[in-house]
C-alpha cells in the first residue's frame, strides 16, 4: 500500500506499509507491529531508500491490541525426585491456580477449573529392593514383571476349564491375560502351587 505519491528525481519515495502482525497476546491487551519502508521507484523497480527521501512522517510501526480477558490457568513445578530409590515411592509437585496477571489466586476464589487439576503426586520405582535374589530368581522376576492380565474378561479365564484353555491358546489372551493363563494351566494341570 503506497501512501504518498511523490514525482521528482531517482531518490524521491514513497512510504510502504505491510500489513498488521497478529497480536501479540491472545488475550487481554497485546501488540501489533508492521513494516514501514520508504520506497522509491526507478526505470520501473522498487528499491528500500532512506527514510529522509520520504516526505513527511513515517506511519505508525506499532500499536496496541485487545483480545479477550485473560483466564486464571493451572501452573505445575517440576516432579521432585522419587521418595525411594527402589520399592514403590512417589514424587510430587506443586500445582496452583495463577491468575492472568501471574499472581497465585486465593484459594477461596478459584478461578481455575477444578476438574482440569493436575496430579500433584505420582508413583515411582516399582521395582523391588531385595538385592540378595540370584540372577534366575532376578529373570523369574522380569517375566512376573511382564506377566500381567490387562484385558476385562480375564478372571473369566481362571476356571480351568476347556474354554479357558482353549482361549489361552489364543494369543491375544494368551498376552493379555496371562496371569489368568498361568493360573488356568496349573489348575488344569493339579498343581496346587500356584506361582
Amino acid at each position: 500500500m503506497i501512501n504518498k505519491i511523490c514525482v521528482s528525481q531517482q531518490l524521491c519515495g514513497q512510504w510502504f506499509v505491510g500489513p498488521w502482525t497478529k497480536c501479540s497476546s491472545s488475550c487481554d491487551m497485546g501488540m501489533e507491529t508492521r513494516e514501514v519502508a520508504c520506497v522509491s521507484k526507478f526505470l520501473g523497480v522498487l528499491k528500500v531508500v532512506q527514510p529522509s527521501n520520504c516526505q513527511g512522517n513515517p506511519p505508525e510501526q506499532t500499536r496496541g491490541c485487545m483480545g479477550p480477558p485473560c483466564n486464571a490457568t493451572w501452573f505445575m513445578s517440576d516432579w521432585t525426585r522419587c521418595s525411594r530409590n527402589c520399592g514403590r515411592g512417589y514424587q510430587k509437585r506443586k500445582v496452583q491456580c495463577i491468575g492472568p496477571d501471574g499472581i497465585p489466586m486465593n484459594a477461596s476464589v478459584l478461578e481455575c477449573d477444578e476438574e482440569k487439576r493436575p496430579p500433584s503426586r505420582r508413583h515411582c520405582n516399582d521395582f523391588s529392593c531385595n538385592k540378595n535374589k540370584s540372577k534366575d530368581a532376578d529373570s523369574e522376576n522380569d517375566v512376573e514383571k511382564e506377566c500381567r492380565d490387562v484385558l476385562l474378561d480375564c478372571w473369566k479365564i481362571r476356571s480351568g476349564s476347556q474354554e479357558a484353555k482353549h482361549k489361552c491358546e489364543m494369543e491375544v489372551f494368551k498376552k493379555g491375560c496371562c496371569k489368568a493363563c498361568r493360573y488356568s494351566f496349573l489348575r488344569s494341570n493339579g498343581r496346587s502351587k500356584i506361582r
